[in-house]
């Protein structure tokens, strides 16, 4: 089996049980309609519309098939911050987009104002990559009054991007704000990739900075109070750089954990004389530095990887937390979560428009030969729900007797193109649909295919 085989039915799988995870939220949703009579119709007709996203989610797959293998190709997706399929392939697309372009060791951007084109570089020798995690004090789930502080951490992440000491040492980066529920409610924060300027101890000079500006903007308006010596001693601890006459400035209310690292991995076996043994996990502690292409490039899509994980949305059974998500759904509707800066900004191969991404943009996206993947023939190209996909003995395989839609085309652009006119009828369908509970049965009534 060829490593792109291998790539394929990894793919092929995860979309498969992200498809039957949707489902699962599908049945939950509709459960707690109709179990909860008092719920606010703002509220059903959030839930409804989101449901109503997921349940088209993947309906459409697209798959080559020859007399030995089936293909996945891609899939029609609905595009929501909170589908599980879609969580899935914005962080793959980001990610790939990332990992070709730090392949480079000279960073180029181009831009056009003007007319004029302009090229900048910088070269990887001359940075440190950093990540970078933000939070803020959050009792009960509030911070200064408010529930949904997610802009008030963007604002101030904003404002401290115009400071002297931040624009003197990080070139640029990329930020993405993340929530999570805790057991006092949203506890939202942020994770930021930075490129910094190389220099002496420049991690510790800017998480000095960092610190002190960022608990002046999260403290109460007039708040005189100070931080305990327990927490100053772990303050000092985690930076050689800061004094205690430092901590003078830190106000009690403020956030005082900043999460600044160098990029590191963990490894069972040291990878340098200078890796770093941690006892309680067991393992090695190694920091990364450019010359370590492959190692580097991980590292950071791991980093990534946290700007684009999938809110919290499950409870301790594993099912959707209906509850959070109708509170949740309102406030993240048409808010930007993710954001390149500086250097990065206006880089148009980073650039990642997934929710106005096409059926075969998505293909081309994912192609090791966009011009292969898009012309190659196959015996038959057939149209499936992703929710009969699982993986066996290094297999894709469709379950279910129920039939597949075979397309005309023997290449993926015009299988591609008679996918994109079915999904169009579909979505005529549905508009002359009324929203109402009886049209959304629930799932395990239509999904006998699993026990096939």
């Amino acid at each position: 089996m060829t490593g792109k085989q291998k790539r394929n039915l990894i793919r092929a799988r995860k979309i498969g049980e992200k498809s039957r995870q949707n489902d699962m939220f599908s049945n939950d949703i509709i459960h707690y309609i109709k179990t909860h009579t008092n719920i606010e119709e703002k509220k059903e007709a959030d839930l409804f519309r989101f449901m109503r996203n997921i349940n088209s989610c993947s309906r459409l797959g697209l798959f080559g098939q020859t007399a030995d293998e089936n293909t996945f190709i891609a899939a029609h997706t609905c595009k929501h911050k909170l589908c599980a399929v879609c969580n899935w392939r914005r962080s793959e697309i980001v990610r790939m987009k990332y990992f070709t372009f730090l392949k480079e060791d000279v960073l180029i951007k181009k831009t056009i104002k003007k007319g004029i084109e302009k090229i900048d570089k910088i070269e990887q020798k001359d940075i440190d990559f950093m990540h970078l995690t933000l939070t803020v004090p959050h009792k009960k789930g509030l911070f200064k009054g408010e529930k949904w502080y997610a802009h008030k951490l963007i604002e101030y992440y904003n404002s401290m991007r115009k400071e002297d000491f931040w624009k003197e040492n990080v070139v640029g980066g990329e930020y993405g704000v993340e929530l999570t529920k805790g057991k006092e409610g949203l506890h939202i924060h942020i994770h930021s990739l930075l490129l910094v300027k190389k220099s002496n101890k420049n991690r510790n000079k800017l998480h000095k900075n960092i610190l002190i500006y960022w608990n002046k903007v999260t403290s109460e308006k007039g708040d005189k109070s100070t931080i305990t010596e327990k927490r100053k001693d772990a303050i000092l601890k985690g930076n050689e750089l800061l004094k205690k006459s430092d901590l003078k400035k830190i106000k009690g209310t403020g956030s005082t954990i900043i999460g600044l690292n160098l990029l590191f991995v963990y490894s069972k076996k040291p990878l340098s004389d200078k890796d770093i043994w941690i006892e309680n996990i067991k393992m090695y502690k190694h920091y990364i530095n450019y010359k370590e292409g492959k190692l580097m490039r991980g590292a950071i899509m791991e980093c990534i990887k946290y700007h684009f994980e999938p809110v919290a949305i499950l409870d301790e059974s594993g099912h959707l937390n209906v509850e959070f998500v109708a509170e949740v759904l309102p406030l993240i509707y048409g808010k930007p979560l993710y954001r390149k800066f500086g250097f990065l900004h206006g880089i148009k191969q980073l650039n990642v428009n997934y929710k106005e991404q096409t059926l075969l943009e998505e293909i081309v996206s994912i192609a090791e030969n966009a011009i292969e993947n898009l012309f190659v023939k196959r015996e038959r190209y057939v149209a499936v729900d992703c929710r009969r996909i699982f993986v066996f003995d290094n297999k894709l395989v469709i379950k279910g007797n129920d039939p597949i839609t075979i397309l005309q085309s023997t290449t993926a652009l015009g299988a591609a193109n008679e996918l994109i006119q079915i999904q169009i009828s579909r979505e005529m369908q549905k508009k002359n649909k009324p929203i109402e509970i009886e049209n959304f049965p629930e799932m395990q009534n239509n999904m006998n295919f699993l026990c096939n």
